[in-house]
C-alpha cells in the first residue's frame, strides 16, 4: 500500500536569554605584534564590536571604560637558551610615567627551564574606574624570549 501523506511542521526554536548587556555585547579584540626580546607588547591590530565607547587604544595602550567585562589573554612564550628565573608576562593596569601593577589573576608564568609554552587565561574582571592595560614581559635572565601570537578578548557583561 503507497499512501502519499503530508507532514507539517508546526514548532518554534526556543531562544534562551539574551544576557545582561543584550544580544550584541560590546567586544574588543587585540592582536598584539610578536616581541623581540623587548619588555612590553605593542598593538598590532584592534577591532571593536557594538562598542558605545567602553575601548579606544591610545599609545599602545587599550583604554578600558568602568564596568564587569570578561577578559582572555593567551599567546605563546619560546625561549632560546637556558634560564634560571621565571619569565612572566602579564596584563597590567597602566599607572603614567612607565609605571604599572598587574591585573589580577592575568599574569603567566613560563617556569624555569621550560623552552615553549602556549597560554590563555579567562577572568571575570571589575573596573571601578577608566583603566590603560598594557602588556609587560618581565625577563632577569640573559635569555632572549619571544612571545607571539597575543591576542586579548573583552567583552561586557554588566
Amino acid at each position: 500500500m503507497d499512501e502519499a501523506t503530508e507532514f507539517i511542521l508546526d514548532f518554534q526554536i526556543p531562544q534562551g536569554p539574551t544576557g545582561p548587556t543584550g544580544p550584541n555585547p560590546p567586544m574588543c579584540y587585540v592582536d598584539y605584534n610578536t616581541s623581540n626580546n623587548t619588555n612590553r607588547l605593542s598593538i598590532k591590530n584592534t577591532n571593536i564590536f557594538h562598542s558605545n565607547g567602553e575601548f579606544a587604544t591610545n599609545n599602545n595602550e587599550l583604554v578600558v571604560n568602568s564596568g564587569t567585562y570578561e577578559i582572555t589573554f593567551c599567546g605563546k612564550i619560546e625561549v632560546s637558551g637556558d634560564f634560571k628565573n621565571n619569565i612572566m608576562v602579564s596584563l597590567q593596569e597602566s599607572l603614567g610615567g612607565g609605571y604599572s601593577q598587574p591585573i589580577d589573576g592575568m599574569t603567566i608564568t613560563l617556569p624555569s627551564g621550560t623552552a615553549c609554552m602556549h597560554f590563555s587565561e579567562t577572568r571575570i574582571l571589575n573596573f571601578t574606574n577608566t583603566t590603560d592595560i598594557v602588556v609587560i614581559i618581565t625577563n632577569q635572565n640573559a635569555s632572549p624570549v619571544t612571545v607571539s601570537m597575543g591576542t586579548l578578548i573583552l567583552r561586557k557583561i554588566l
